[in-house]
């Protein structure tokens, strides 16, 4: 779960190597500045479909954030090493095709990621509710007047 993490700041990378600001990416893509910060967030998990179209706005491709995201796993990447799947992405066996699935292996590890925070949040929000106890104990229907002619 740990790679989700490193999404966000190797986009943030990518736009300012292409000498772009947020503003800049925002404005291609026509959304807010702010949604362009949760995407390059740590904990920012956009949708591989987002991640494509904001590539294409900083002028990248999933080449390129694949090649920031092994330098941020791996630093001897910076020092001239040639990682592992830099030299994977230069085979002519790397298609499109095995860039979507693993966008879309990652797509699919987020949302299990995200199911699973969802049902620790709801289940701790409703510990938390159930231990809350009335104030005044609960309310008492009055029953209805019975009155005898």
């Amino acid at each position: 779960m740990a790679e989700f993490a490193k999404v966000g700041p190797a986009l943030a990378s990518l736009r300012r190597e292409a000498g772009l600001r947020q503003r800049d990416v925002a404005d291609r893509l026509g959304i807010g500045p702010s949604t362009i910060g949760r995407f390059e967030s740590p904990r920012g998990n956009p949708r591989a479909k987002s991640i494509d179209r904001y590539l294409k706005a900083i002028g990248r491709t999933p080449r390129d954030l694949f090649r920031v995201l092994e330098g941020l796993a791996d630093p001897g990447v910076r020092s001239g090493r040639e990682s592992e799947t830099e030299q994977a992405m230069a085979s002519p066996a790397v298609s499109m095709g095995d860039l979507a699935r693993t966008l879309e292996m990652l797509r699919e590890e987020f949302y299990k990621f995200r199911d699973d925070v969802t049902f620790r949040l709801t289940r701790e929000a409703s510990e938390r509710i159930s231990r809350k106890k009335p104030i005044n104990g609960p309310k008492q229907r009055k029953a209805p007047n019975s009155s005898s002619d």
